[in-house]
Protein backbone atom coordinates (compact mmCIF):
# COMPACT_ATOMS: atom_id res chain seq x y z
CA UNK A 1 0.00 0.00 0.00
CA UNK A 2 1.11 3.54 -0.80
CA UNK A 3 -0.29 6.57 1.02
CA UNK A 4 -0.54 9.90 -0.82
CA UNK A 5 -0.55 12.96 1.42
CA UNK A 6 -0.96 16.57 0.32
CA UNK A 7 -0.48 19.41 2.80
CA UNK A 8 -0.11 16.80 5.53
CA UNK A 9 -3.57 15.37 4.84
CA UNK A 10 -4.19 11.88 3.52
CA UNK A 11 -5.76 12.08 0.08
CA UNK A 12 -5.59 8.46 -1.01
CA UNK A 13 -4.33 4.98 -0.27
CA UNK A 14 -3.15 3.01 -3.31
CA UNK A 15 -3.54 -0.77 -3.39
CA UNK A 16 -2.23 -3.20 -6.02
CA UNK A 17 -4.60 -6.15 -6.20
CA UNK A 18 -3.28 -8.53 -8.85
CA UNK A 19 -0.01 -9.49 -10.51
CA UNK A 20 3.27 -8.49 -9.03
CA UNK A 21 4.73 -6.05 -11.54
CA UNK A 22 7.04 -4.09 -9.27
CA UNK A 23 8.79 -2.61 -12.31
CA UNK A 24 5.52 -0.88 -13.22
CA UNK A 25 4.12 -0.25 -9.73
CA UNK A 26 6.49 2.59 -8.83
CA UNK A 27 5.79 4.28 -12.16
CA UNK A 28 2.03 3.92 -11.65
CA UNK A 29 2.25 5.47 -8.19
CA UNK A 30 4.28 8.40 -9.52
CA UNK A 31 1.74 9.14 -12.26
CA UNK A 32 -1.17 8.89 -9.83
CA UNK A 33 0.55 11.13 -7.30
CA UNK A 34 1.21 13.84 -9.91
CA UNK A 35 -2.38 13.71 -11.12
CA UNK A 36 -3.76 13.86 -7.58
CA UNK A 37 -1.68 16.94 -6.80
CA UNK A 38 -3.09 18.76 -9.82
CA UNK A 39 -6.65 17.79 -8.97
CA UNK A 40 -6.31 18.60 -5.29
CA UNK A 41 -5.46 22.22 -5.98
CA UNK A 42 -8.89 22.67 -7.57
CA UNK A 43 -10.99 20.18 -5.60
CA UNK A 44 -9.52 19.00 -2.29
CA UNK A 45 -10.77 15.56 -1.20
CA UNK A 46 -9.48 13.21 1.48
CA UNK A 47 -9.36 9.59 2.65
CA UNK A 48 -10.03 7.88 -0.67
CA UNK A 49 -8.82 4.51 -1.92
CA UNK A 50 -7.42 3.56 -5.32
CA UNK A 51 -7.42 -0.15 -6.19
CA UNK A 52 -5.25 -1.23 -9.12
CA UNK A 53 -5.12 -4.44 -11.11
CA UNK A 54 -3.35 -5.33 -14.35
CA UNK A 55 -5.63 -6.44 -17.14
CA UNK A 56 -5.42 -8.14 -20.53
CA UNK A 57 -8.96 -7.09 -21.43
CA UNK A 58 -9.10 -6.39 -25.19
CA UNK A 59 -11.54 -3.48 -24.85
CA UNK A 60 -9.27 -1.72 -22.36
CA UNK A 61 -6.30 -2.39 -24.62
CA UNK A 62 -7.85 -1.37 -27.94
CA UNK A 63 -10.48 1.25 -27.05
CA UNK A 64 -9.50 2.75 -23.70
CA UNK A 65 -5.82 3.51 -24.23
CA UNK A 66 -4.75 0.82 -21.78
CA UNK A 67 -6.66 2.03 -18.72
CA UNK A 68 -10.15 1.18 -17.53
CA UNK A 69 -11.52 3.03 -14.49
CA UNK A 70 -14.63 3.56 -12.44
CA UNK A 71 -15.75 5.16 -9.19
CA UNK A 72 -18.94 3.19 -8.66
CA UNK A 73 -18.46 3.06 -4.90
CA UNK A 74 -18.06 6.05 -2.62
CA UNK A 75 -14.44 6.82 -1.78
CA UNK A 76 -13.01 4.23 -4.18
CA UNK A 77 -11.45 4.38 -7.65
CA UNK A 78 -10.95 1.05 -9.42
CA UNK A 79 -8.25 0.98 -12.09
CA UNK A 80 -7.40 -1.73 -14.60
CA UNK A 81 -4.16 -1.19 -16.44
CA UNK A 82 -2.79 -2.75 -19.62
CA UNK A 83 0.55 -0.99 -20.25
CA UNK A 84 0.20 -0.50 -23.99
CA UNK A 85 1.42 2.54 -25.89
CA UNK A 86 0.00 5.72 -24.35
CA UNK A 87 -1.13 4.15 -21.07
CA UNK A 88 0.74 6.66 -18.89
CA UNK A 89 -1.14 9.64 -20.26
CA UNK A 90 -4.39 7.73 -20.07
CA UNK A 91 -3.74 6.84 -16.44
CA UNK A 92 -3.29 10.51 -15.53
CA UNK A 93 -6.49 11.33 -17.42
CA UNK A 94 -8.45 8.55 -15.76
CA UNK A 95 -7.41 9.61 -12.28
CA UNK A 96 -8.62 13.16 -12.91
CA UNK A 97 -11.92 11.94 -14.39
CA UNK A 98 -12.69 9.55 -11.54
CA UNK A 99 -11.35 11.99 -8.92
CA UNK A 100 -14.04 14.47 -9.95
CA UNK A 101 -16.68 11.78 -9.41
CA UNK A 102 -15.50 11.26 -5.84
CA UNK A 103 -15.50 15.01 -5.24
CA UNK A 104 -19.08 15.23 -6.52
CA UNK A 105 -20.21 12.32 -4.38
CA UNK A 106 -18.81 14.07 -1.31
CA UNK A 107 -21.30 16.92 -1.71
CA UNK A 108 -24.34 15.65 -3.62
CA UNK A 109 -26.29 12.62 -4.75
CA UNK A 110 -26.06 10.84 -8.09
CA UNK A 111 -29.64 9.72 -8.64
CA UNK A 112 -31.10 10.45 -12.07
CA UNK A 113 -30.29 10.12 -15.75
CA UNK A 114 -29.69 13.88 -15.80
CA UNK A 115 -27.27 13.52 -12.88
CA UNK A 116 -25.34 10.93 -14.90
CA UNK A 117 -25.08 13.25 -17.91
CA UNK A 118 -23.93 16.23 -15.86
CA UNK A 119 -21.54 14.36 -13.59
CA UNK A 120 -19.86 12.61 -16.52
CA UNK A 121 -19.72 15.94 -18.34
CA UNK A 122 -18.09 17.55 -15.32
CA UNK A 123 -15.53 14.75 -15.21
CA UNK A 124 -14.25 15.21 -18.76
CA UNK A 125 -14.28 19.01 -18.68
CA UNK A 126 -12.46 18.93 -15.34
CA UNK A 127 -9.93 16.47 -16.76
CA UNK A 128 -9.28 18.65 -19.82
CA UNK A 129 -8.70 21.75 -17.69
CA UNK A 130 -6.55 20.10 -15.03
CA UNK A 131 -4.51 17.57 -17.02
CA UNK A 132 -4.87 18.91 -20.56
CA UNK A 133 -4.55 16.87 -23.72
CA UNK A 134 -6.92 15.89 -26.49
CA UNK A 135 -10.63 15.26 -26.27
CA UNK A 136 -11.36 11.73 -25.10
CA UNK A 137 -12.88 9.35 -27.68
CA UNK A 138 -16.09 9.03 -25.65
CA UNK A 139 -16.68 12.78 -25.89
CA UNK A 140 -16.49 12.54 -29.69
CA UNK A 141 -19.01 9.73 -30.15
CA UNK A 142 -21.61 12.32 -31.17
CA UNK A 143 -21.31 15.74 -32.76
CA UNK A 144 -22.80 18.75 -31.01
CA UNK A 145 -25.82 18.66 -33.31
CA UNK A 146 -26.31 14.95 -32.69
CA UNK A 147 -26.04 15.59 -28.96
CA UNK A 148 -28.71 18.29 -29.13
CA UNK A 149 -31.00 15.89 -30.96
CA UNK A 150 -30.34 13.22 -28.35
CA UNK A 151 -31.22 15.63 -25.57
CA UNK A 152 -34.58 16.30 -27.22
CA UNK A 153 -35.27 12.56 -27.24
CA UNK A 154 -34.20 12.20 -23.62
CA UNK A 155 -36.17 15.09 -22.12
CA UNK A 156 -38.93 12.81 -20.85
CA UNK A 157 -36.38 10.39 -19.35
CA UNK A 158 -34.07 12.80 -17.51
CA UNK A 159 -35.74 12.24 -14.13
CA UNK A 160 -35.59 8.45 -14.35
CA UNK A 161 -33.31 6.70 -11.90
CA UNK A 162 -29.78 6.65 -13.27
CA UNK A 163 -29.46 2.88 -13.26
CA UNK A 164 -32.48 2.54 -15.54
CA UNK A 165 -30.61 4.00 -18.50
CA UNK A 166 -26.95 4.30 -17.59
CA UNK A 167 -25.53 1.27 -19.38
CA UNK A 168 -27.47 1.58 -22.67
CA UNK A 169 -26.94 5.36 -22.82
CA UNK A 170 -23.29 5.53 -21.82
CA UNK A 171 -22.01 2.30 -23.28
CA UNK A 172 -23.98 0.75 -26.12
CA UNK A 173 -27.44 -0.49 -27.02
CA UNK A 174 -29.77 -0.82 -29.97
CA UNK A 175 -31.25 2.57 -29.16
CA UNK A 176 -28.08 4.56 -28.45
CA UNK A 177 -24.68 4.70 -30.06
CA UNK A 178 -21.74 3.71 -27.86
CA UNK A 179 -20.67 6.49 -25.48
CA UNK A 180 -23.61 8.75 -26.44
CA UNK A 181 -24.19 9.83 -22.85
CA UNK A 182 -20.59 10.89 -22.41
CA UNK A 183 -20.73 13.11 -25.50
CA UNK A 184 -24.01 14.73 -24.52
CA UNK A 185 -22.88 15.39 -20.96
CA UNK A 186 -19.57 16.78 -22.19
CA UNK A 187 -21.24 19.32 -24.50
CA UNK A 188 -23.74 20.46 -21.85
CA UNK A 189 -21.05 21.12 -19.27
CA UNK A 190 -18.69 22.62 -21.87
CA UNK A 191 -21.28 25.23 -22.83
CA UNK A 192 -22.08 25.91 -19.18
CA UNK A 193 -18.38 26.33 -18.42
CA UNK A 194 -17.94 28.77 -21.29
CA UNK A 195 -20.80 30.92 -19.97
CA UNK A 196 -19.74 30.75 -16.32
CA UNK A 197 -15.97 30.54 -16.51
CA UNK A 198 -15.55 32.52 -13.28
CA UNK A 199 -17.13 29.76 -11.21
CA UNK A 200 -14.71 27.45 -9.44
CA UNK A 201 -15.03 23.70 -9.65
CA UNK A 202 -15.88 23.72 -5.96
CA UNK A 203 -18.91 25.84 -6.78
CA UNK A 204 -19.88 23.91 -9.90
CA UNK A 205 -20.06 20.49 -8.25
CA UNK A 206 -22.50 21.86 -5.69
CA UNK A 207 -24.99 23.03 -8.31
CA UNK A 208 -28.02 20.92 -9.11
CA UNK A 209 -27.85 19.08 -12.42
CA UNK A 210 -30.96 20.93 -13.58
CA UNK A 211 -29.26 24.28 -12.89
CA UNK A 212 -26.28 23.35 -15.02
CA UNK A 213 -28.47 22.13 -17.87
CA UNK A 214 -30.75 25.16 -17.81
CA UNK A 215 -27.92 27.68 -17.51
CA UNK A 216 -25.91 25.99 -20.25
CA UNK A 217 -28.46 26.94 -22.88
CA UNK A 218 -27.70 23.66 -24.63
Amino acid sequence: MEVIKIKNKKVAEIYFLTDKKENKNSEVVKIIRNSLFKCYNELPIHNKKIAISYSKDSFIKNRMGGVGADALQENLINLQINPVKGWKKELANSIAHEYSHLAVLDVRRWSTVLDSLIIEGIAENFREEIIGGKKAPWTKALTKIESKNLLKRLRVKLKLKAEKLHHPLFFESKEYKMWSGYSLGYFIVKEFREKYSSLSWKEIIRLKSSQILNKSGF
